[in-house]
């Protein structure tokens, strides 16, 4: 508790130019809370075991107002290290949540894309499959009643549109072969055939 007790509030008790620095209790206690987000009571005990039992800390009382400053200009030095091992730390660990964050957004990215790629596999498999129910059902057809052969043709042209498939070309070549083909072809409505021949 003293030495972290110390370390948290120590820098605020050193100048910028390196040297011991006063001051009041409350406004040490306010900055040590507002950038580190300690505990208000916690980091009071702290101040008082300074205070009382380690005689680090110096207390004054100017007005009813109570300063601090570090008992020590020999303080100055560890405080400064330890408050640069502290910031190297609170960095380290910052860096490593960034790292950790685009970790977890890589991973988030590869799974969104293994989701969206199997979805689109199991459509593209789900097509085929309803191809080749087409194809057979038009193979079927064909082989059962002529008057079913249009029906089986257009199976067959549905199965390849979904997907092209051999069933579907088999199926397709097959109703076309079976399909009656026109004999010839009236030009106009006047005109009257006296004779066809085959």
């Amino acid at each position: 508790v003293m030495l972290i007790g110390l370390d948290d509030a120590g820098t605020r008790l050193i100048t910028s130019a390196g040297t011991r620095n006063t001051i009041s209790r409350d406004d040490l206690l306010t900055r040590v809370q507002l950038e580190d987000g300690s505990r208000h009571d916690a980091l009071a005990d702290t101040l008082d075991y300074l205070d009382r039992e380690t005689k680090l800390l110096r207390r004054e009382r100017r007005r009813e107002v109570h300063y601090y400053e570090i008992a020590s200009e020999f303080l100055v030095g560890w405080i400064k290290v330890k408050a640069q091992e502290r910031q190297r730390r609170a960095k380290e660990k910052m860096v490593r949540r960034r790292v950790w964050a685009a970790v977890f957004k890589v991973l988030l990215a590869a799974l969104l894309c293994a989701v969206v790629g199997v979805a689109l596999y199991g459509r593209k498999q789900g097509r085929i499959a309803f191809a080749r129910q087409l194809a057979a059902e038009a193979i079927s057809l064909s082989n059962r009643e002529a008057y079913q052969l249009q029906f089986s043709a257009l199976k067959a042209v549905r199965s390849m549109e979904l997907h092209p498939t051999l069933e579907g070309d088999r199926a397709l070549r097959n109703a076309l072969s079976l399909l009656a083909r026109p004999v010839g072809k009236k030009m106009s409505s006047d005109a009257m055939f006296f004779s066809v021949a085959f």
